[in-house]
């Protein structure tokens, strides 16, 4: 019995100590988020970011006219209005570092939320291994990417939680023995949600309607899941359209189109068609420059015909700041590490999320944690197959 004892013991105490490392872990890591998310918001130049002065205008409309705008009154106008009402709030203050820190918090908190999100999807794809929440987590909330674009005044954040948001209910709700109607509702609404901050909000929703009709085709008694999916897309897809549709009649009776562009306008038709390099072919999007490690100007030739080159090193360096190209370079030159470490460095995440992703292909084959990762791996292949979409119109 005293050997029995003392192996309880030694295990209880060995868990306790497991229990107490990972506090200690998340302790460290939302302390550390939170901190560099409210140290950028609070000491970044005012205005920084990509397309600033646009965002804020749109909030200052909103604060002038009590109105949103048509898409074509302004280049910044085509987006929904649901992030800068968020800011229209900030600017009842009446000050104006008020609104941009404002706007650069709330970007930050968007950031911290998905990254709550993504530690979420990995307890539930692995509830036996408390530690995997902690790596998604950090993984997510200190990838550069989510740092640098978290302190912007733009809509990209709001957008991101909210599809996370979808998607993490969305999985949820797949996880359960009987779906609940209550939670595609709830989908639903933060897909409607995700529709009025950016026109991208469109992909969760067919990412859901793609995952309903996925699972019954794997499943051995698919014929039985088929009507209760086709129910569930339709719930989803009405409330999500409830929520989105007046904005987005809106722009049909008056356009003909849910998504007018600015583009669609001779001015900024001809200001895009001037930026280099012009149309994309096929080959910028197969061509792969290991010149990006030590020459890291985006208006170099081997960055300009190689789309894959600079979007890796815009996610781990960030080299177009907010699109000012001689920023851009001043910070090449006086902080190195941006543009030599970082990208070498996330050689090794981004080759653990490819091999996570095949490790996650195998285990749908092998029809294991199917709820989670089906929705996630249609998510993945729906972006990158968004993002070429320009070479279908170059061929």
């Amino acid at each position: 019995m005293g050997g029995n004892f003392g192996g309880r013991g030694t295990g209880g105490r060995a868990l306790r100590g497991r229990h107490t490392a990972l506090g200690l872990g998340w302790a460290v890591a939302v302390t550390a988020a939170v901190g560099v998310r409210v140290w950028n918001a609070l000491t970044d130049a005012l205005m920084w970011g990509y397309d600033a002065w646009g965002h804020v205008a749109y909030v200052l409309f909103l604060d002038l006219y009590r109105a949103v705008p048509w898409a074509d009154q302004g280049w910044s106008y085509f987006h929904p209005p649901l992030h800068y009402a968020l800011g229209w709030v900030l600017a009842q203050f009446g000050s104006g570092d008020v609104l941009v820190r404002g706007l650069s918090l709330l970007g930050g908190a968007a950031s911290l939320l998905t990254a709550g999100l993504a530690a979420q999807v990995a307890r539930m794809a692995a509830p036996d291994r408390p530690g995997l929440p902690l790596l998604a987590f950090t993984a997510v909330a200190f990838l550069p990417v989510h740092l640098v674009v978290g302190s912007m005044p733009g809509n990209e954040m709001t957008l991101g939680v909210l599809s996370a948001g979808a998607l993490v209910t969305f999985i949820a709700n797949e996880r359960r023995p009987t779906s609940s109607w209550a939670l595609d509702g709830l989908c639903g609404a933060f897909v409607g949600a995700a529709l009025l901050a950016k026109f991208s909000g469109l992909l969760p929703l067919l990412v859901v309607a793609a995952s309903l009709g996925l699972r019954p085709l794997l499943a051995t008694d698919g014929r039985r899941w088929l009507l209760r999916n086709l129910g569930r897309a339709a719930l989803i897809a009405a409330v999500a359209c409830t929520l989105a549709l007046p904005y987005y009649a809106r722009n049909v009776r008056e356009f003909g189109t849910p998504f007018e562009l600015s583009r669609g306008y001779p001015l900024i038709a001809q200001v895009e068609a001037d930026q280099p390099p012009g149309i994309r072919g096929v080959s910028d999007y197969l061509r792969i420059s290991p010149k990006m490690f030590d020459d890291p100007n985006p208006l170099a030739p081997h960055l300009l015909n190689s789309i894959w080159s600079t979007v890796y090193l815009n996610v781990w360096a960030d080299i177009y700041r907010e699109s000012d190209v001689e920023r851009a370079l001043l910070s090449e030159r006086t902080t190195p590490a941006m543009t030599t470490w970082l990208p070498l460095l996330g050689l090794v995440p981004t080759v653990l999320a490819g091999l996570g992703a095949l490790l996650a292909l195998r285990d749908v084959r092998l029809g294991r944690r199917r709820a989670e990762y089906i929705p996630m791996l249609l998510l993945a292949s729906a972006t990158v197959v968004s993002f070429v979409r320009g070479v279908l119109r170059s061929l």
